[in-house]
């Protein structure tokens, strides 16, 4: 298309302004019905000289597209369960992966504070010791589900919850 054309022209004289090679992923439709998909990588030789390094990644491209779709759905299935749901990484310090909008509502901290972060974060300490506590139990294979709890919520009323925790490796 013209626009991938002035955008490989702009990145060609930024190499020959910076000589810092650059790359780009292109993408153009052959006889109107396959995609492909193409990694440009542009090296400085001289002063007006550029090497060009060009690879087909048109599958790799194809399965990163699909992998992502499937993604997609996952996470939308999980963020519109009517329970809250929430998923943590154990093996980089229970970082949270995923926190639905029904877990949003019943713990009050949205999904933006807290994925990519520990339950530290929460507003409520008592339900992060207690988090913390689960996790610690189900990554020794102490942890038996479901799991009767008494947490303490943002209202500082007791409540008792019925956790179901489960390792899942990926």
């Amino acid at each position: 298309s013209e626009d991938e054309y002035l955008n490989h022209i702009s990145l060609l004289k930024k190499v020959l302004r910076t000589k810092e090679t650059e790359q780009q992923l292109v993408h153009f439709e052959y006889e109107g019905v396959k995609e492909l998909s193409f990694i440009v990588r542009m090296v400085y030789f001289d002063t007006d000289k550029v090497l060009s390094f060009v690879q087909n990644v048109s599958e790799m491209e194809k399965a990163r597209l699909e992998s992502e779709r499937a993604r997609y759905v996952i996470e939308s299935i999980i963020d519109n369960l009517p329970i809250p749901t929430t998923v943590k990484d154990l093996n980089d310090n229970g970082k949270y992966l995923f926190w639905n909008k029904e877990a949003e509502k019943l713990f009050g901290c949205s999904a933006e504070i807290l994925i990519g972060n520990t339950a530290d974060l929460l507003p409520n300490n008592f339900l992060s010791k207690e988090f913390e506590r689960q996790d610690e139990l189900v990554a020794a294979g102490k942890y038996e589900n479901p799991y009767l709890s008494k947490v303490i919520l943002n209202d500082g009323k007791e409540y008792f919850f019925l956790f179901n925790k489960k390792e899942v490796s990926y």
